[in-house]
């Protein structure tokens, strides 16, 4: 009897450990989907990745719910579709990401170069997003983040 007993202990473990791993695997698909996303502008692809009560807040501004977030996105979009504003450059790095049981943090850096109104702008930011698995996939909650300017 216990021979079974830790069969079936080491049978779960395994089938827990398989599952962590697709649970973490889903989380990094869907973290490079919303990044691809949002550097394209494509609000409707962002709609499908963020949360219901999804909360953005940039550097000293108030925070947006999702509504008024995908709002942004979507001028942004009109904006480059029109030639107003440009991106010219994008880098991700230092990514880390911490999950505990349903909840993971993710911090990194985005650069971002680009022309607006035919003026060239970079931005260094730093960012803390938070996403949440609520038993079939990952939504992003929160973001936050701080700035400041580059030479372009």
């Amino acid at each position: 009897m216990p021979r079974f007993v830790l069969l079936v202990c080491l049978a779960l473990i395994t089938t827990i450990s398989h599952a962590d791993d697709a649970k973490q695997a889903r989380l990094q698909e869907r973290m490079t989907a919303l990044s691809a996303a949002f550097n394209a502008s494509d609000v409707p692809t962002l709609d499908t990745l963020l949360a219901e009560h999804y909360s953005h807040t940039n550097n000293g501004a108030a925070p947006l719910n999702r509504a008024d977030w995908l709002a942004s996105i979507a001028k942004r979009r009109a904006d480059m579709d029109s030639g107003t504003q440009k991106i010219t450059s994008v880098e991700t790095s230092e990514i880390e990401v911490q999950t505990r049981n349903d909840t993971a943090v993710g911090t990194g850096l985005y650069i971002m170069k680009g022309e607006r109104n035919g003026n060239a702008f970079g931005l260094k930011i730093r960012f803390t997003q938070v996403w949440e698995w609520d038993g079939n996939d990952w939504y992003r909650v929160a973001f936050h983040d701080t700035y400041e300017s580059l030479d372009p």
